[in-house]
């Protein structure tokens, strides 16, 4: 089986927790209800800055790898609220991504005004942040896009993990209420953990991997 984890903004293949997921995951083994054993492998791949391009590309890891799973962290998490029929797990939500691109367009238009483009390269395999007014301003629609089919459409199972101190609660960029206003305030389909925006790789096996067999109706061999 199958789970596409959508790193955050800067983040790559190569980012450290779907490589550690990835890592732990492999060395287990797993029974499904029909009683068969199965494996999961975290399928996790650089997407492009651009939200046209992103989707494009992510739409091809659906078709490809068929997951069962989806986990977005942080912006990757507006993609995931593309991605519909199967269940969702959020690190950090952006899910009010378009607060921080508002922040950020006065310096994008200022660098268009001087004939240049924000460029922040972050390495091999990491996604490169490009501050274009025209890419940055596609965010918007596409956000409120995906917000409206979750609320018109019956709901996928989800759940979400929450920095008490993530500094982006600050700006609204992360929030739990625009959490619960999508998925419900049933209260037992998010939770808080002690920490900033990212989850600690220590908290895997007591948070995230045991919501993964949750989910999925799985049982360890």
């Amino acid at each position: 089986m199958n789970i596409l984890f959508l790193h955050g903004m800067g983040g790559g293949g190569n980012s450290y927790i779907p490589r550690c997921l990835d890592k732990k995951l492999s060395k287990m083994h797993f029974i499904t209800n029909d009683g068969e054993p199965c494996d999961l492998k975290v399928i996790r791949k650089t997407y492009n800055y651009d939200p046209d391009i992103a989707t494009e590309q992510i739409s091809r890891l659906v078709e490809t790898n068929h997951p069962v799973l989806v986990i977005g962290e942080s912006m990757g998490a507006i993609h995931a609220l593309g991605i519909r029929g199967i269940p969702h797990i959020y690190l950090s939500p952006a899910l009010n991504y378009d607060r921080g691109v508002d922040f950020f367009m006065p310096l994008a238009e200022f660098c268009s005004r001087i004939g240049r483009t924000y460029r922040n390269r972050r390495g091999a395999r990491r996604q490169e942040i490009v501050g274009d007014p025209e890419l940055l301003a596609k965010f918007k629609p596409m956000l409120e896009g995906y917000k409206q089919a979750i609320l018109d459409n019956p709901r996928d199972p989800s759940y979400a993990y929450f920095g008490t101190n993530d500094p982006f609660k600050v700006r609204g960029i992360v929030s739990v209420e625009e959490y619960k206003r999508l998925y419900g305030d049933s209260g037992d389909n998010y939770e808080e953990f002690e920490g900033g925006h990212v989850l600690d790789v220590s908290r895997l096996d007591d948070t995230l991997v045991p919501k993964i067999v949750e989910m999925l109706g799985l049982e360890v061999a």
